[in-house]
């Protein structure tokens, strides 16, 4: 709430929905609507995305997948960057803690809020 009106915090939060909007791949949860509430305030509305994050999963060895599951892991995060840079995105906060892994292996790269 501190940073409603707020006018660069507003243009970082919309500059996050359009990057993100813009890279259309399996490991990049989709945004579905830009826009404005009554108040002005700015949302997005995306994909919801269950699972644990990375590092969820690491602290708690006993969740974190076999090797062969975690080197897939790492497969799919690599082939989403790698789309990103096709694209000249570079995430630049890529972290165990922004990625996400749903209940079948399938993982998503989360908050593009730095990216260029």
């Amino acid at each position: 709430p501190y940073l409603r009106h707020h006018p660069e915090a507003e243009s970082r939060f919309l500059r996050e929905a359009r990057i993100t909007g813009q890279l259309q791949h399996p490991g990049i949860p989709p945004i579905y609507e830009i826009g404005r509430l009554a108040d002005q305030t700015p949302y997005f509305a995306m994909k919801l995305i269950a699972g644990r994050t990375l590092a969820e999963m690491i602290r708690d060895r006993q969740s974190l997948p076999s090797s062969v599951r975690v080197l897939s892991l790492f497969e799919q995060i690599c082939q989403t960057v790698a789309y990103a840079h096709n694209q000249k995105t570079i995430h630049r906060d890529l972290k165990p803690s922004n990625i996400m892994v749903g209940e079948f292996g399938e993982v998503q790269v989360m908050d593009w809020g730095i990216a260029k």
